[in-house]
């Protein structure tokens, strides 16, 4: 479980604070160029963004690393054990967003912890997705669409609590690299 963007501070007061970057100045996603490109710089507020949208697409760019450390340590484990071709590792991956709850919960093991729909949403976006893949709920997508970063439709999908849902997969290549929106290229469904 990660989230990005929590915040002992007021939320209207980041807001408030246009100049201010959200992102650490040494914060790099990869040295790999084919990756999404950006800097700390790009998460500043402006009228287009938002910080909550910022956040959803910092979180789907350490997602899609997540998704090539693993491939990486995939392709490692395979050349130290060639008689076993077989793959170590996959990963499903969830996202949602909207407000949470942050906290420490218990008395004598005390940990951190963070509840709430946005939580449980991207928990049942990673239990429903499949291997390999980045799976966000409807309005993750829209929020990526504003980042030209292609999401596609898979359908109605049937969530615990909430009966079948819309949902999306971020469109990536088979060398794990996003495949951004073209110019008309956007969500179908959403425009409905």
């Amino acid at each position: 479980m990660a989230a990005c963007g929590l915040s002992a501070s007021n939320p209207d007061a980041l807001r408030s604070q246009e100049s201010k970057e959200y992102l650490p100045s040494g914060f790099r996603l990869s040295d790999d160029d084919r990756s999404p490109s950006f800097r700390s710089s790009d998460f500043k507020m402006n009228d287009k963004f938002s910080f909550e949208n910022d956040v959803v697409y910092a979180m789907m760019c350490f997602a899609l690393d997540l998704l090539r450390a693993m491939r990486a340590f995939n392709m490692e484990s395979r050349v130290q054990n060639e008689e076993k071709s077989r793959r170590i590792g996959a990963l499903r991956i969830g996202i949602s967003n909207g407000p949470v709850m942050a906290g420490v919960v218990g008395l004598y093991k005390p940990f951190y912890d963070v509840w709430g729909n946005a939580v449980n949403m991207a928990s049942r976006m990673d239990s429903t997705g499949t291997p390999d893949s980045i799976q966000v709920t409807e309005e993750s997508a829209r929020i990526l669409e504003s980042y030209q970063v292609h999401c596609i439709y898979r359908g109605e999908t049937y969530v615990k609590g909430r009966g079948n849902i819309p949902t999306y997969f971020v469109n990536i290549d088979e060398d794990l690299r996003l495949i951004r929106d073209t110019e008309d290229t956007n969500l179908s469904r959403i425009e409905e």
